[in-house]
């Protein structure tokens, strides 16, 4: 490739973005953190730094777009939150269910 950074100039162009691995402290396991809540939080940190630049430079359509992608983030790490624990009552249902069918 001439002239630009491909992954034979760039060997951090191979590398991918896994999901960060957070426990869970109630059952001691360790599983995903929602892609929904990693997305969220991006989106309300983009949407943080253009409001702000926004306001700094006087410009309202970039403080409206900045206070959209917040609102956006928001609600994307909320159906985050509400995916986790959906999934985490699932396992204790299901941890409940194995450990009264082996008496």
């Amino acid at each position: 490739m001439r002239g630009g950074f491909g992954p034979e100039q760039n060997p951090s162009a191979k590398l991918r973005w896994d999901l960060p691995v957070v426990s869970s402290q109630s059952r001691g396991k360790v599983s995903a953190m929602d892609k929904n809540r990693i997305q969220g939080k991006l989106e309300k940190a983009k949407g943080a730094v253009k409001e702000s630049a926004g306001r700094i430079l006087g410009n309202e359509r970039l403080r409206a777009e900045g206070r959209a992608d917040k609102a956006k983030g928001q609600f994307k790490d909320a159906a985050g939150k509400a995916a986790d624990a959906a999934r985490e009552a699932i396992g204790k249902a299901s941890d409940a269910l194995r450990k009264s069918t082996k008496h």
